[in-house]
């Protein structure tokens, strides 16, 4: 019978400090409870992926973060590049493959994002999900995208020339 027991590298093991680092910081529940709500396993499961015992898949990674509130990249550069080509190829193609395919402008959108207090991001979410339910109802539904993204509208006037328009009068 051969032994499949996984090779942990030098990686795993610098994702697992990672990890146990969010671990520590983070509410979380007992490893037995948190592990059977994010689909990680067992108390066992938990605490190996923790010490670095076993190498992390991307199940039990999507299960971290989504547990713990973060993000797959936080702790696993290699599972996060993993789950972005994964998105990818379950059609998916709305979103960006990579940095490089954002502009400027979303880049620097995420970095604000990122900077502020989880109380400012969830005020903004808030406010750019009213925007975009707003915008829903300037669109015929025949200019609407195909991919069920809206189309842009043929003419929107910029805040400043609104402003501009409403101050003259």
């Amino acid at each position: 019978m051969t032994n499949r027991k996984a090779i942990v590298t030098d990686e795993h093991r610098q994702e697992a400090l990672l990890l146990a680092d969010l671990w520590e910081r983070l509410p979380h529940t007992s490893q037995a409870v948190f592990g059977e709500q994010h689909g990680i396993g067992s108390q066992s499961a938990v605490g190996q992926f923790l010490r670095g015992d076993t190498p992390l898949s991307l199940k039990a990674a999507a299960g971290f973060a989504e547990g713990l509130g973060c993000k797959i990249r936080d702790f696993s550069p290699r599972l996060a590049e993993q789950a972005i080509h994964f998105a990818g190829l379950a059609g998916t193609s709305d979103l960006p493959a990579s940095i490089a395919d954002l502009s400027k402008f979303e880049i620097q959108l995420i970095l604000m994002v990122r900077s502020m207090t989880k109380e400012s991001v969830d005020a903004i979410s808030k406010l750019a999900q009213e925007l975009y339910k707003s915008s829903q109802h300037a669109i015929a539904p025949s200019e609407s995208s195909p991919l069920g993204t809206p189309a842009k509208p043929k003419s929107v006037k910029s805040a400043s020339k609104r402003h501009k328009e409403t101050a003259d009068h």
